[in-house]
């Protein structure tokens, strides 16, 4: 399902003709940085993992959880957004992580992207709190996510490991 985004963005499926984009744009330190379970080396295998792991968790939750952010005139995957978990019975939040590869950042995509998955996400399953999680040393994402209509809620001390290291983490959320 093709989700447009803004004249330069849509959202659809990742299938595994994006695993040499996955590789291209996933070989970066700050996305290795930002996100706690990329890899720092992104192989060909690292990108069938991704996928199988997609494939997966939709067939269980029985609904597409992964999304790839797609520029609109070359269909190129520069980025992809997900529903990390579900919560609570019946379910009523879920968390969202996402990434977009660098050249595409500071042009309000990444904002536009969250906001539009978020609404869209919120509309199909009937939620009432989305969130995420961002370390303590990404303040971009923190401003994207209050752009795209998160609120900060509070840090959340030494909440991951990465690398061996504790990791503070700002909690943000949507409510609806």
């Amino acid at each position: 399902m093709k989700l447009p985004i803004n004249p330069y963005l849509y959202l659809d499926t990742i299938i595994k003709e994006d695993i040499p984009a996955l590789i291209k744009w996933c070989n970066n330190e700050d996305i290795y940085a930002n996100t706690l379970s990329f890899p720092k080396s992104y192989t060909e295998e690292a990108g069938k993992t991704f996928l199988s792991i997609i494939e997966k968790t939709e067939k269980e939750n029985g609904f597409q959880v992964n999304w790839g952010i797609r520029l609109e005139e070359t269909s190129e995957l520069i980025g992809s957004i997900g529903i990390l978990n579900f919560t609570g019975t019946p379910i009523y939040k879920t968390e969202i992580g996402y990434w977009l590869a660098e050249p595409f950042r500071n042009k309000g995509w990444t904002t536009a992207v969250v906001k539009t998955f978020t609404e869209m996400i919120v509309e199909k399953h009937n939620l009432i709190r989305v969130f995420a999680h961002v370390m303590d040393h990404n303040p971009a994402s923190v401003r994207v996510l209050e752009k795209a209509g998160y609120e900060k809620e509070g840090l959340l001390k030494s909440n991951i490991l990465k690398d061996g290291k504790a990791i503070d983490t700002w909690l943000l959320a949507r409510t609806f």
